[in-house]
């Protein structure tokens, strides 16, 4: 079996029922914990809880922005 130091994912939660994107946000803390990198891209605002950062990319640009900001907020990034 592997075991990356690094996870890849893109859109993690995708068409999953609410116990898979539980199982599979169970695993990324527990990989987390495990000192390992993970990381992210998604559209799902929902698993931006697991971050430590958070960046949006815009205009081919990778952009930092507070780890907390949610809602309309995070909307105003992106537009």
């Amino acid at each position: 079996a592997s075991n990356p130091d690094i996870l890849l994912l893109d859109e993690p939660n995708a068409a999953l029922d609410l116990v898979a994107k539980k199982i599979i946000k169970d695993y990324l803390l527990s990989f987390k914990s495990d000192s390992k990198g993970i990381l992210i891209a998604t559209h799902d605002e929902g698993v931006l809880n697991i971050c430590d950062k958070i960046y949006v990319l815009k205009n081919g640009t990778l952009n930092p922005i507070d780890k907390n900001c949610r809602g309309d907020q995070l909307i105003s990034y992106i537009k």
